[in-house]
């Protein structure tokens, strides 16, 4: 499917309902300070603990679709994407948070606590997988993938070289990653395009309500910066 394709399909029109919040993304504070490598690593670290609590649920959300798979197709798709969160960003999160410790010169294992935004986003993601069949999955975890996706790629050619976030920028403007992505649209796009209005109108809500949260966890993250420092 082209790249015209895409943009008139269900994905697009989605982010068009919500495109206040989804333009904002890729300006948020948080993004801002790491590309230009002003972000305190501590907040990094705040922020890269949450992910690591949140990635195992919204991979759990993936394998409901898995479950719900209606063909060999759809199967394949979301146990690739299952492996991918899996195998590669929660060990790929893991290895950030290990060198955003080092500058933050923090070697002790501490117990970490699920903040409300990280909580109230993974239980909005596991209520949907749930309760809804695996279109409704498609749209509630797309605007994850697909944010990160287009942040990365917004900021990629400034980013400045930094030992932590340089990589997060990477990993997630990659040519590869963006295939991920167009082939998640590709597939709701398809899935929704013959369905009656009533229904598009519910996933639509279903995308907003999972971009508006995606908004308030980086929010979530950046309120790491307002935490007190404790010593001794």
């Amino acid at each position: 499917m082209t790249a015209q394709a895409l943009d008139a399909g269900f994905s697009e029109s989605a982010r068009r309902a919500v495109v206040q919040v989804w333009d904002a993304l890729p300006e948020h504070p948080f993004v801002r300070g790491m590309a230009d490598g002003s972000l305190p690593p501590r907040v990094y670290r705040h922020y890269v603990t949450q992910n690591l609590l949140y990635l195992p649920h919204y991979a759990r959300a993936i394998a409901m679709a898995v479950a719900k798979a209606r063909d060999d197709d759809e199967l394949r798709r979301y146990a690739d994407a299952l492996a991918n969160i899996v195998d590669v960003e929660i060990p790929q999160n893991r290895r950030l948070l290990d060198r955003v410790r080092e500058l933050c010169d923090d070697q002790e294992e501490t117990q970490v606590v699920m903040a409300a935004g990280t909580r109230n986003y993974t239980s909005y993601l596991l209520g949907v997988a749930g309760r809804c069949d695996v279109v409704a999955i498609g749209a509630a975890i797309l605007p994850c993938a697909w944010s990160y996706g287009e942040i990365a790629r917004r900021h990629a050619a400034r980013v400045v070289e930094h030992p932590v976030y340089a990589e997060w920028f990477r990993f997630f403007a990659t040519a590869e990653y963006a295939a991920l992505v167009a082939g998640m649209r590709e597939r709701l796009d398809a899935d929704v395009a013959p369905l009656p209005p009533a229904e598009v109108d519910r996933l639509t809500r279903i995308f907003a309500d999972a971009t508006r949260l995606e908004s308030e966890f980086w929010d979530m993250a950046m309120d790491a910066a307002r935490l007190p420092v404790i010593s001794g």
